[in-house]
């Protein structure tokens, strides 16, 4: 039973970690340290050592509450009002009546909860991006994906280059420099692409007007004269 405190005023409950001689209160939390688990000495005893030595460098000693003498890996580091500072376990810290205490400590572990997540996201992403490389040789299956593309962009571009040579002049006369329909088909003549459907007819006949009017000899020549050079682009 907590002892009462008689003042002037109203009765007060002594805290029961000043009753267990860690200090006046108030107490508020400096932070959480955690241990590293056991089974990391035998796994990684460089990386187990490494983080004992973090974890026991704040000057407070660890792995024992100081309230219940209990052995603990997560330690509440808290600071009595007199400046005493102690390491507690988590549900010592959460079941004193503190509600205060019990709302930052929770506050705490379920932002380090998070973060740990987060830390096990990336690094079963990294895992993964490691294990892509090994067998891409260097290459993430992104990147791989992405030069693949970009050898075949090269080698479409490659085989198409004789027919776009043979597809400028054509590209020439029949753009405008309006950005419409002219213009597009030029851009697709010198992509080394012919027309289609209605596209072919047209520009065809668009050229060939140029020439002479529909249904003349000027015309009919000019028609057949581009028509051969989009069958023998097409056919290649």
């Amino acid at each position: 039973m907590n002892i009462i405190r008689t003042g002037t005023m109203c009765d007060q409950k002594i805290h029961k970690f000043e009753l267990a001689g860690l200090g006046k209160a108030p107490f508020r939390i400096l932070g959480v340290v955690s241990l590293p688990a056991p089974s990391m000495a035998a796994a990684n005893p460089s990386a187990y050592q490494n983080a004992m030595r973090e974890a026991t460098s704040i000057g407070v000693p660890v792995g024992t509450c100081d309230f219940c003498g209990q052995g603990i890996m997560r330690n509440v580091i808290i600071q009595s009002a007199d400046g005493k500072k102690s390491a507690i376990g988590c549900d010592c810290a959460s079941k004193v009546g503190d509600a205060g205490l019990t709302k930052s400590v929770k506050k705490i572990i379920n932002e380090q909860a998070r973060e740990a997540r987060a830390t096990k996201r990336e690094a079963a992403y990294i895992a993964r991006l490691d294990a892509q490389r090994e067998r891409n040789g260097g290459l993430t299956d992104g990147e791989l994906r992405e030069k693949q593309r970009q050898e075949a962009i090269a080698a479409e571009k490659a085989r198409k280059a004789p027919i776009a040579e043979m597809l400028a002049p054509v590209a020439g006369l029949i753009a405008d420099g309006k950005g419409g329909f002219c213009d597009s088909i030029a851009n697709t003549l010198r992509s080394g692409e012919t027309p289609y459907g209605k596209g072919w007819n047209l520009t065809c006949d668009i050229i060939a007007k140029k020439a002479g009017r529909r249904g003349s000899k000027a015309y009919d020549a000019e028609y057949e004269r581009i028509e051969t050079i989009l069958d023998k682009a097409a056919a290649q």
